[in-house]
């Protein structure tokens, strides 16, 4: 029974690894991939061991001898080391997915607020020109702070390239993922999430 239950959930494994892995492919985030694959690995291996071991000792291929103190040290690490193995896993899961929620959140908490507020590539230009003026750090300017009004998020910079103005918008306490706030000269505001917040926006 043990051996029948633990390579179904060994089979059930790899099928949601690999599930994970094409969730993620069509997304295009690779982390993602890496991670379903990883995870899906180690929990199949685990539930593998578990059943070939069951199975072998079933059939008499294993023979059962009394364990001494060594062995309970051996089979106690082996749990602690798979087991912190799947819980660093699985924390990293969740929190890669807090963090994609968490941007995708301030995406569109950044488009509203660009549209209540009539952004344009005027106001854009505007901030830029104002940053031009300032020898301080990029950080804490007025005018690049007022140009969207983005709940738990910091205007960190903004761009004109031709006839297009971008905003860079980081959600507080993440350095993962950032949101580009796209405004043209018709007035078509854009929002997306990017991973790359340190080449997010044109070069000025």
């Amino acid at each position: 029974m043990l051996a029948v239950t633990a390579g179904a959930l060994a089979v059930l494994s790899a099928a949601g690894a690999v599930l994970g892995a094409i969730v993620a492919a069509s997304e295009r985030d690779l982390g993602r991939i890496l991670l379903a694959l990883v995870t899906g690995l180690l929990v199949a291996t685990f539930w593998r061991w578990i059943c070939l071991g069951a199975w072998y000792r079933a059939e008499g291929r294993i023979e059962t001898t009394p364990v001494g103190p060594w062995g309970v040290v051996g089979r106690v690490l082996t749990v602690l080391v798979l087991g912190g193995l799947v819980v660093a896993v699985l924390w990293a899961a969740v929190a890669t997915q807090e963090d994609e929620d968490r941007a995708d959140r301030t995406r569109d908490q950044a488009e509203q607020a660009a549209e209540r507020s009539n952004l344009t590539l005027t106001d854009v230009q505007r901030v830029v020109a104002a940053r031009r003026d300032v020898t301080a750090p990029e950080r804490g300017i007025p005018e690049l702070e007022a140009l969207l009004d983005v709940p738990d998020a910091e205007i960190v910079d903004a761009v004109v390239e031709g006839d297009q103005g971008s905003i860079l918008v980081m959600p507080d306490g993440q350095l993962s993922r950032c949101v580009v706030v796209t405004v043209d000269g018709a007035g078509v505001i854009d929002a997306r999430v990017t991973s790359t917040c340190g080449s997010a926006l044109p070069a000025d």
